[in-house]
């Protein structure tokens, strides 16, 4: 249950009222003896409504709790702070007080009338005031009689000019006064009546002055059929203000006065904080406000003469660039072409792809010409940085030199049209300019000496049959035998040279005249292994080069998985001579050769694995002819089943290396027990056809008793050794002296 009473209660301590008077409902709950204050809502009351204490326990101002039996019609209550005073209670509160406490409450009482509503005009107006009264030669005033003016002035012109606005049309002038537009000069126009001219492309503005707060705005007028974008103007030139027509006095702190009604006529200049606006035209309902007040509003007559065009010539594709912006931005100004999209594939294709080289600059300054940079080409989408290494006690500061973007390539190789930066561009020797600096590349990293090798088509440089081409020319025309030359120069018979001989070789022949720095490193690196250069290689690819463009017309044999050779010895030759592979570097490279030799049965085996099968009368015409002696084939026997068998046990753990040991003594005893037997041909020939099992045989030890048995049944071809120099010499002949 609940219990209900109306009270009033003063608010604040104002100058004119001593109380204020609010209306508020008690409700007290008697199962838990809580109070609950709550105020009716009121329009435009100003203060809030609604909850004025929530559901609590009430403790009075005293510090005791608030009981039901001081609720009371008549009784005055302190509590929040304020003063509470009971007028009157719902029927069924009295009920409740008469059956249960017997008492009898009070008939409700008057509340007392707000002293806002006694007070007539002098309140109404806010005119009047309870302070002493200023005695002025006006009479007797408030003393804030004139914010109080001020604001009556505002409520009524809001009142009687709400939503209604005085609209000009005008535009912006060179000067206050006549002539407006210097560069061109008022002329007659028809009827008699003198218009102003103005240029053709001037700019209209929209003045709105705003009667109920005397404000002004100043906003660009947007032109009919034509479209804003791109215009330097902003929209809006002046927000909703006052406008003062002194602004450079109120500056100095000289009182302000703001433009008024009064003030706008067309053919008016009007001083926007040092712009001047010429009013030229209104409005309709601005029209009729002025010819109330008795000032009829004329339009000023605008001529819009066209200004004559000047001629800006544009860049015809072939001029060359601006230094300034880039390629694309500028072909999208002038020309209108799109910016091409980004290249997903070619992102997903050369991720984290890079391409590094160190470069020097070019300058006849000795200090700048040794700064060295570090250049790194993105592959992902053609975008160049430049790092400057430091130098110690150098005076310039290293760090980034060019950050990561696009950049044109003002030394081309192929024409003098600068462009963008390609992948084809970075290669030893090469010298590269962007941003009016010259850089020449002089060393370039692994890496990317790997990579542009692997994609010999987008990197011609790093092409090694394009350089072996290249250097084939030359030697044809020559009528020219390298490999002899070569041959002089290895005095130790090694079938490769150091790298000083090789290069002088090189130069002695004058084969790199016509080659840059990158062909050469490139041809370099292709015959370089551990520090050796095999020159008998360089001279088997020109002849597989030579042969291969002479047997252009000949059917191609890619088609079928493997080429029987059936006929000869001499078809075989020319049929491996232009194969691609390099016999004589996949011979070497292979684990199962040593020293230029290798067994007959891994000889066939390795050209069956490149697609090479030889016919039985290949095969024994390939025996007759490289089978080296029997004094060589002994010990090349042994070194190359010792081979096999170190090659067997490679990789085996711990457990079994005793084995490998084993094995390896049981090799080296068949070496010694060969070398003991080499000078009988009969035993020697034994020694083919049985050692091969002896030395394999799970690790037994080799006591040499496997040299008497002649009916072993091993393979023949395993017993076979074929020096595969000689043979690659004959498939690599020379023939184009």
């Amino acid at each position: 249950e609940e219990r209900n009473w109306d009270r009033y209660g003063p608010l604040g301590d104002p100058q004119m009222e001593k109380e204020i008077c609010r209306l508020v409902t008690i409700q007290y709950y008697l199962y838990d003896n809580e109070v609950q204050i709550l105020e009716p809502k009121v329009t435009n009351a100003g203060m809030p409504s609604g909850t004025f204490f929530r559901k609590n326990v009430m403790i009075k101002d005293d510090g005791t709790p608030l009981r039901l039996e001081e609720l009371v019609v008549g009784g005055d209550i302190r509590m929040l702070g304020q003063e509470f005073f009971i007028t009157d209670a719902d029927e069924f509160t009295r009920q409740y007080f008469r059956d249960n406490l017997n008492t009898e409450l009070l008939h409700p009482l008057p509340r007392p009338r707000p002293l806002r509503k006694d007070a007539g005009a002098q309140t109404a107006t806010n005119l009047g005031s309870q302070l002493p009264k200023v005695k002025t030669h006006f009479g007797t005033r408030s003393t804030d009689f004139a914010t109080t003016k001020e604001v009556l002035d505002k409520t009524s012109r809001f009142l009687k000019y709400e939503g209604r606005v005085l609209r000009f049309q005008c535009v912006e002038v060179k000067s206050k006064v006549p002539p407006y537009f210097p560069e061109l000069q008022e002329k007659a126009a028809d009827s008699g009546y003198y218009g102003l001219v103005a240029s053709g492309d001037v700019k209209r503005f929209a003045l709105s002055y705003h009667l109920s707060t005397c404000n002004i705005d100043l906003v660009v007028q947007k032109e009919i059929g034509k479209p804003d974008a791109g215009q330097d103007e902003p929209k809006l030139v002046l927000k909703k203000s006052k406008l003062p027509v002194n602004w450079r006095d109120a500056q100095r702190g000289r009182p302000a006065h703001f433009y008024e009604p009064h003030d706008f006529s067309c053919g008016k200049v009007i001083d926007v904080y040092g712009r001047y606006f010429l009013l030229v035209n209104c409005d309709k309902f601005t029209r009729h406000v002025y010819e109330e007040m008795g000032n009829p509003q004329r339009d000023v007559r605008l001529i819009n003469e066209p200004k004559a065009k000047i001629v800006q010539p544009i860049p015809q594709l072939g001029d060359g660039f601006l230094a300034i912006g880039s390629n694309e931005d500028t072909l999208a100004t002038v020309y209108g072409m799109p910016k091409a999209g980004r290249d997903i594939e070619k992102i997903q294709r050369n991720q984290n792809r890079l391409l590094r080289c160190k470069a020097v600059l070019l300058s006849q300054n000795p200090i700048d010409s040794s700064r060295e940079f570090m250049i790194t080409f993105f592959l992902e989408d053609d975008t160049i940085a430049v790092y400057e290494e430091v130098k110690r006690n150098s005076g310039i500061w290293g760090g980034n030199f060019l950050k990561r973007g696009k950049y044109m390539n003002d030394l081309p190789n192929e024409s003098q049209q600068p462009r963008i930066f390609r992948p084809n561009d970075i290669y030893l020797g090469n010298v590269i300019s962007f941003n009016g600096n010259d850089f020449q590349i002089i060393e370039m990293d692994n890496m990317s000496l790997d990579f542009c090798e692997h994609f010999p088509d987008e990197f011609p440089m790093m092409d090694t049959f394009k350089i072996i081409g290249d250097m084939m020319h030359q030697i044809v025309d020559r009528r020219l035998d390298i490999r002899p030359h070569f041959r002089r120069a290895d005095t130790k018979r090694r079938r490769w040279l150091d790298q000083a001989v090789f290069v002088s070789t090189l130069d002695g022949l004058a084969l790199t005249a016509d080659l840059n720095d990158q062909e050469v490193l490139t041809l370099m690196r292709r015959f370089k292994d551990a520090d050796s250069y095999y020159y008998e290689e360089m001279c088997d690819l020109v002849s597989h080069v030579y042969a291969k463009n002479s047997s252009m017309g000949t059917p191609s044999t890619k088609s079928r998985k493997f080429t029987i050779i059936d006929s000869s010895l001499e078809a075989f030759k020319q049929n491996a001579r232009v194969r691609t592979i390099q016999w004589r570097r996949t011979f070497r490279k292979d684990p199962q050769t040593h020293d230029g030799f290798v067994t007959l049965a891994i000889l066939e085996k390795l050209f069956k694995k490149h697609g090479l099968q030889l016919a039985d009368a290949v095969v024994d015409e390939i025996r007759r002819t490289y089978e080296v002696d029997p004094d060589q084939s002994a010990i090349a026997l042994a070194e190359l089943q010792n081979l096999g068998t170190e090659h067997l046990y490679e990789g085996l753990d711990q457990k079994v290396r005793p084995k490998k040991r084993h094995a390896s003594n049981a090799a080296n005893t068949a070496t010694a027990a060969l070398n003991r037997l080499a000078t009988n041909a009969q035993a020697t020939n034994r020694l083919k056809n049985n050692l091969v099992g002896s030395v394999l045989r799970k690790g037994n030890s080799f006591d040499g008793s496997a040299l008497s048995n002649d009916n072993s049944s091993l393979d023949v071809g395993a017993s076979v050794v074929i020096n595969f120099n000689t043979l690659c010499d004959d498939i690599y002949i020379c023939d184009w002296i």
